[in-house]
This record gives C-alpha cells, sequence and structure tokens, in this order.
C-alpha cells in the first residue's frame, strides 16, 4: 500500500468512527516533513480517544505502526507520524485556534 492510498484508509476509518470535516493534504514536494497531512474533527475527549485508536488499530492490522505519537491525554489534539503522512485528531477548539487547514494550503 501507498502512502496515499494508507492515508485515504486512515481518513475513511476516521470517518467511520464519525470525525468531522475530514480533510487531507496533499504536500507531496512541499516538505520534507511528510507527504500528506490528515485533519479530522473529534467531538469530545471520548471521540478523540476512539477516532484516535480506531486508525492506530486498523493501520496496526495492515502492518503500519505509527513511528511517533504526540498528544499524550490531551482532550483537544493528537497527532501521530505514520511516515509518510501525519494524523491529527483534534476538536473544534483546537483545529479553529491553530487554523492547520489555512498554514498547511501554502502553495495550492
Amino acid at each position: 500500500m501507498n502512502t496515499k492510498e494508507l492515508v485515504c484508509l486512515a481518513a475513511r476509518l476516521a470517518d467511520d468512527k464519525k470525525a468531522e470535516n475530514i480533510k487531507v493534504i496533499d504536500l507531496c514536494g512541499l516538505s520534507s516533513l511528510c507527504d500528506y497531512i490528515l485533519i479530522a474533527t473529534a467531538t469530545s475527549k471520548p471521540h478523540l480517544d476512539a477516532v484516535e485508536e480506531e486508525i492506530s488499530k486498523k493501520l496496526k492490522e495492515e502492518g503500519y505502526y505509527k513511528s511517533n505519537r504526540d498528544g499524550g491525554d490531551s482532550n483537544q489534539w493528537r497527532v501521530s507520524d505514520y511516515g509518510g503522512f501525519l494524523a491529527h485528531v483534534m476538536t473544534q477548539e483546537a483545529r479553529d485556534f491553530y487554523a492547520l487547514d489555512k498554514i498547511l494550503c501554502f502553495g495550492k
């Protein structure tokens, strides 16, 4: 499975858990950090936990493991590094405040 297929799978998994406003941002050729960013909105801490866990569990079943994770038990934002893409699961409040959607759309 290539990185694009993997990030699309992660987006579908977030959708299966009822995450909102799911967006995949293509950074191929624009960033040395990763090729794609997945951003999904969770409505509460339990929802955030469920979305993050679903992505992690199903990708592990496919043989893909996160190389890093940040956010600990944050109530607002978690980020998982899968090498070719970063998965950001955040509350609407955090999404509005940090505005990753706007920052990451440079040059597009």
